[in-house]
């Protein structure tokens, strides 16, 4: 069996390695098309392809980066030639390579709508539906319309919790028997010790420590975040609270430090704006007592949720996306229902206080990740998808 794996943005591009590693290792031919290589893949049968290379050899003027600043316009026309460009060399690609299975981890709904359906006609499609809805910044390269189009397309889709499944049949009217519900993988990670963390990062080694991680967007909630640790700290003396991830395009960072000041917690709070580099990931993990996940809008699962678990530290999010879900389920933290600073305060309050719980939820955490969610136990559901669909065809 021959398996192409599409990422072209970048999005997903750690799933997408993980996922084409475990495949990979269990005897499948994967072909890896994307905009990120990641070092470390190694596996045999494993071959990678990077768009950005491919995409300047068809067209040396591309211009793929740019130092000053993008207009809105600039920015679109450009994100416009560019996923043009990828469509064109995944239909290279295919042609020349001829795939069993062509496994999407990222589309661009806009254009997508109109060539899957086509694409679908030769070709055995599978989606994993990793955001049900845009979230808003993207909502104007995929609408509603043109996800339908795509999700239409395929011959199966999978999705990370039922949730999204629910969601997937309610809101696009699509047949549950081509939608496969299959857990985020995850792999086990060494645990630096948490002094050891704090060192590195130069975080205080005896306070209590709320992690914020990952890209932040609007929808994530951090003023949330900023306002419950404002609250919390008054019953939790020693409470500090460390933000580390990107920024989307919308976000201005000064209007969440205008807050932290407002409500007297900016010496609480230690900033580490941009992209946190792989070698650095466990230090911030491993150096927290809780991580936060106040979530206001959300469609899918959270690679930050499993992250917690890898490292073993507790949760409490809200209850979007598969998230309340998740976390309800597996026992692993606390799911706020009410989306305001007193709930998420009482809730931190809670789980830092109580010993106990922090211990069994670490425990349920490991659990977890050494098993159901583990990327080898995930790349064996995964490959089942993909000789079901084949073995329809093949009845066809």
């Amino acid at each position: 069996m021959r398996v192409l794996m599409y990422e072209p943005t970048g999005g997903f591009w750690p799933y997408a390695h993980d996922i084409s590693q475990a495949i990979a290792e269990l005897g499948v031919e994967v072909i890896l098309l994307t905009s990120e290589i990641r070092a470390g893949l190694n596996a045999d049968g494993l071959q990678r392809y990077r768009l950005e290379p491919l995409a300047r050899a068809m067209n040396p003027k591309l211009r793929l980066k740019r130092e000053e600043p993008w207009s809105a316009v600039t920015w679109a026309v450009d994100r416009g030639k560019s996923a043009l460009q990828w469509l064109m060399i995944r239909s290279r690609i295919v042609k020349a390579l001829k795939p069993d299975i062509i496994h999407i981890q990222k589309t661009i709904p806009l254009f997508d709508r109109f060539f899957l359906p086509r694409f679908s006609k030769k070709h055995r499609l599978i989606i994993t539906v990793h955001d049900v809805l845009p979230i808003a910044t993207t909502r104007a390269i995929g609408s509603k319309q043109a996800l339908q189009g795509v999700y239409n397309s395929a011959d199966h889709l999978i999705v990370h919790s039922p949730r999204c499944k629910e969601e997937l049949i309610t809101i696009f009217g699509l047949n549950p028997d081509i939608i496969s519900v299959i857990p985020h993988g995850v792999w086990p990670a060494k645990i630096i010790p948490k002094d050891e963390s704090r060192t590195v990062l130069g975080l205080p080694s005896e306070a209590e420590i709320v992690l914020f991680f990952g890209a932040i967007r609007r929808s994530k909630g951090l003023d949330l975040a900023i306002k419950a640790l404002s609250l919390a700290v008054k019953i939790r003396k020693n409470l500090f609270m460390v933000v580390a991830g990107s920024l989307s395009p919308e976000v201005d960072i000064e209007e969440y430090k205008k807050i932290a000041n407002e409500v007297n917690v900016e010496d609480r709070i230690k900033w580490q704006i941009g992209y946190i580099p792989e070698t650095q990931v466990p230090y911030y993990f491993c150096s927290a007592d809780l991580v936060i996940l106040p979530y206001t809008l959300f469609y899918s699962q959270s690679g930050v949720l499993l992250q917690a678990y890898r490292y073993g530290i507790p949760v409490v999010v809200s209850d979007k996306g598969a998230l309340g879900e998740t976390v309800r389920s597996d026992i692993t933290g606390i799911v706020v229902e009410s989306l305001t600073p007193v709930a998420f305060a009482e809730a931190m309050v809670r789980l830092l206080g109580d010993l106990p719980m922090q211990l069994e939820f670490r425990r349920n955490e490991l659990t977890k990740v050494h098993g159901d969610y583990h990327w080898k136990t995930v790349a064996k559901r995964t490959i089942a998808v993909y000789e079901y669909v084949l073995g329809k065809l093949h009845n066809e």
